[in-house]
């Protein structure tokens, strides 16, 4: 299946394409032979389509009920009769039933009788009494309102980022928590994400923000999703409207459990600040890059004494970054088997008999999650992207350890309340620069000749972001 960077320019089998009518936008799998689309109460296949260029447009035949190629986009200017117009419309009105000559019976019997869609609509003008009495405006407005209502004309384009976006926020955006595309193309921005990337996200949005960062990565990089739940592809439709390949999503995505973040290393073995805070047992050190960074400098002095202010500052700290079992002073050694062995249990319990050290005997879940976990602990990533209904605060402070110094993070919310606690821990915590919470404001206008002014209906907030930098800790004095 094609991918969205691909550059082909017609329209294959089994592509995914967006049937777009007016503001009105839907994405479907383009099939030979295959099932009926259903749109506005109209049906129509899609078997004419192929081989014809993106950026067609096509009128649904009656008869058919097939999509016919059109040359171009229906005109409003073409129906517009010459030198027609009035000064004003103070005296028409408009809920005058004699305004139209034809009826609805009639209407149906020029449809009967094979005309287009276009000369229906030079009939519904040459019978009315007053459209020669509208203003040029006016005329538009009335010609577009009977388009929308007898013309069934479709463009057919590529899924692109932009459009999704705009379909899913258009459709219902509390399902993607208020992501509108302007707010979407800022969290790409600031993140920061380009070819090679390794990004983490953590998102409920749908999988928009997965299916965005996957294709600007295209073939090169790699995209790890911490996902919520038992089953990580549930409730992921924009993901599957871009239409990405099984193979790069296989190669080029990772996915794990949020749940599971106390079996990765960097969270098992509690940090340097702990133990010296606790005074727990020596646990094993992390050899993972993504654990260095929690060690912080102040610490490495050689077993100096610290204030008590200091110290509780430091533990704090070190709380916000390791879990509750690593402060406890765990074993490594019995978590390290515990999670050996988590796998192996519960594929033995499904009724598998079979040698439990084998990963080829494993379910593909288990396989891909054990991947997952190994890419993790073994990795530092480019930038951390976090758009949740929840509250964020303890995911980004966890999270955070596994990301390289001097790489950017970015936090989305619907509200700006969660947003702000986290700017305030962020500032207690130090080693983050460039710290700003940022509300995103969009405001359509239309532009058309004498009549270009802001919109009339639309979205004035679409939530609030908030961006900054990692950076190593401040070295504490004393």
């Amino acid at each position: 299946m094609p991918l969205i960077a691909t550059t082909k320019m017609l329209i294959e089998d089994g592509d995914f394409i967006v049937l777009m009518r007016e503001t009105f936008m839907r994405v479907v799998q383009a099939k030979k032979n295959g099932r009926p689309i259903i749109l506005d109460r109209t049906k129509f296949y899609l078997d004419n389509i192929f081989g014809k260029p993106y950026g067609s447009h096509f009128e649904v035949d009656k008869k058919t009920s097939q999509l016919v190629h059109r040359d171009e986009d229906f005109s409003v200017q073409e129906l517009l009769p010459e030198g027609s117009g009035g000064l004003d419309n103070r005296n028409l009105v408009s809920a005058n039933e004699d305004n139209q000559n034809l009826g609805k019976e009639e209407i149906h019997a020029l449809r009967k009788d094979g005309l287009t869609g276009d000369e229906v609509m030079s009939e519904l003008i040459k019978n009315s009494s007053t459209f020669n009495q509208k203003t040029k405006f006016s005329q538009e407005k009335w010609i577009k309102k009977k388009k929308k209502r007898h013309l069934n004309i479709y463009k057919i384009v590529k899924p692109t980022t932009r459009l999704i976006a705009d379909m899913y926020y258009r459709r219902d955006p509390s399902k993607i928590c208020f992501l509108r595309s302007d707010s979407l193309a800022q969290i790409l921005t600031m993140s920061n994400v380009q070819a090679n990337s390794k990004v983490l996200l953590v998102e409920s949005c749908q999988g928009l923000l997965a299916g965005a960062l996957l294709s600007r990565l295209d073939s090169q990089g790699c995209l790890t999703q911490l996902f919520t739940g038992p089953n990580p592809m549930k409730g992921r439709n924009a993901f599957d409207d871009f239409g990405f390949s099984k193979a790069l999503t296989k190669s080029r995505m990772k996915l794990f459990p949020l749940n599971e973040l106390h079996k990765l290393s960097v969270f098992r073995a509690p940090s340097p600040a702990v133990e010296e805070v606790t005074a727990s047992p020596a646990a094993e050190k992390v050899t993972s890059p993504a654990a260095e960074k929690v060690t912080s400098p102040a610490v490495e002095k050689g077993g100096q004494d610290v204030p008590s202010g200091e110290a509780a500052k430091r533990a704090r700290l070190a709380e916000q970054t390791v879990t509750a079992s690593a402060i406890t002073g765990s074993s490594h050694d019995s978590k390290s088997d515990e999670l050996q062995g988590s796998c192996d249990s519960e594929c033995r319990s499904a009724g598998d008999k079979r040698p439990a050290s084998d990963e080829r005997e494993l379910p593909v879940h288990l396989v891909e999650r054990r991947a997952a976990q190994k890419y993790i602990e073994s990795t530092c990533f480019d930038t951390l992207i976090v758009a949740i209904k929840a509250q964020p605060t303890q995911v980004v402070l966890r999270l955070l350890s596994l990301l390289q110094l001097s790489r950017p993070f970015v936090v989305f919310h619907q509200y700006k309340e969660p947003l702000v606690e986290l700017f305030v821990q962020l500032k207690e915590r130090g080693g983050i620069i460039n710290l700003r919470l940022t509300e995103s404001w969009f405001r359509t206008i239309q532009v058309l000749p004498e009549r270009t002014h802001p919109g009339v209906m639309m979205s004035g907030t679409s939530g609030y972001i908030l961006t900054g930098t990692l950076v190593q800790l401040p070295p504490s004095n004393g």
